[in-house]
């Protein structure tokens, strides 16, 4: 039941999504804005200083622990820095429920705890538009941790 709330919760952020569907052309030149020192990459300190400017340019509301989970999935050589091919990836629809994820991930530990869920117990029945208590939040998040280590990791949380 938590994996659905968790699911419907993912979904309706993907529709949130301000930028999706946003043309290759659109978004190099959002690509080319953040990009500070004009290096043709968009390194984590680009991101992280100028954090308001990020928000208005991609109509969000990203906190710093979001965006830092964001870049180190994306980043796939791994140089702390993004390319624009991988800053491309941050639009598609395949990463919509790993930003979720870091969105839950209250601690940024990379796993979502119960002091996680119950932080955002709020923000899931806005998006829900539902009324689930401490105790449903609770039975469903025992349901869902399969490991029985008190935390769910990204598999738990989206498989």
């Amino acid at each position: 039941m938590l994996r659905i709330i968790f699911l419907c919760f993912t979904v309706s952020m993907v529709y949130s999504n301000p930028l999706k569907g946003t043309s290759p052309t659109e978004l190099k030149r959002i690509f080319d804005e953040l990009d500070l020192n004009k290096d043709t990459y968009i390194a984590l300190d680009e991101i992280l200083s100028p954090l308001s400017k990020i928000n208005n340019i991609l109509h969000s509301d990203y906190k710093p622990h979001e965006l830092e989970y964001m870049v180190i999935q994306i980043d796939m050589d791994k140089d702390n820095k993004l390319s624009f091919n991988e800053f491309q990836i941050i639009f598609d629809d395949q990463m919509e429920p790993k930003r979720i994820f870091a969105e839950l991930d209250i601690n940024n530990d990379m796993f979502i705890d119960l002091p996680d869920a119950i932080s955002s117990l709020s923000q899931i029945n806005r998006y829900l538009n539902s009324n689930m208590n401490l105790q449903q939040l609770q039975y469903m998040f025992d349901q869902l941790d399969v490991n029985k280590d008190e935390k769910l990791d990204y598999n738990e949380y989206y498989k």
